[in-house]
């Protein structure tokens, strides 16, 4: 997730991931240690929808016990049902230079398992522009609302008239996001060499 840009030390405000969802724990302790990316294990559960022709539902499920064989919640934090949009060719796509500059991350307390490893530096990564092509699709939110009456939901700044949510608020943010999106179906784009900063 990179929802905004952050101040650090170093520079004007940029972009930083906040949370990352992988689904090993080599690629969890790779991506903090080599690029100071705050990545967590989670299964990823991605199922034919058998009501909508073409769509994909797609759960993420954080892992919860690391001894094997690795235990995921029984509810996912993130789930949606997405549908392309058929009718609509691919298109080329391009994104921007896009700079992160990541903060250090702090070390679990049983980060020989869960591969939270600890990073006492800044890294700053800079990724050259992303082209390819992508397609357009819908989405719909899978998880069910919790109950909140209409007096409590302006005050968490939720519309009270939503039925589903994507995400539980705890492993990933109760963010209402729009209802169409973009698949990279091609992409080609270089991943940077992590530049460590000094720490503060």
């Amino acid at each position: 997730m990179v929802p905004g840009d952050f101040a650090n030390p170093f520079q004007e405000e940029c972009h930083r991931v906040t949370r990352s969802y992988v689904s090993s724990l080599e690629a969890v302790v790779n991506g903090r240690r080599n690029r100071g990316l705050p990545r967590e294990l989670a299964e990823f559960v991605l199922t034919p929808s058998l009501d909508h022709q073409e769509a994909m539902e797609v759960r993420v499920f954080p892992a919860i016990t690391f001894s094997r064989p690795i235990e995921y919640a029984s509810s996912p934090c993130f789930a949606t049902l997405i549908k392309p949009i058929s009718w609509l060719p691919a298109i080329p796509t391009s994104l921007p230079r896009i700079r992160l500059c990541q903060p250090p991350l702090e070390s679990s307390s049983d980060a020989s398992r869960d591969g939270l490893v600890g990073v006492p530096k800044w890294h700053l990564l800079d990724y050259s522009e992303a082209k390819g092509r992508a397609n357009a699709f819908r989405h719909e939110a899978l998880l069910p609302l919790e109950e909140i009456s209409g007096q409590d939901a302006p005050q968490k700044g939720k519309s009270a008239t939503r039925k589903q949510r994507v995400a539980d608020g705890i492993g990933f943010p109760d963010v209402e996001p729009y209802k169409f999106g973009v698949h990279w179906t091609e992409v080609i784009m270089t991943l940077p060499q992590a530049v460590p900063l000094a720490g503060f």
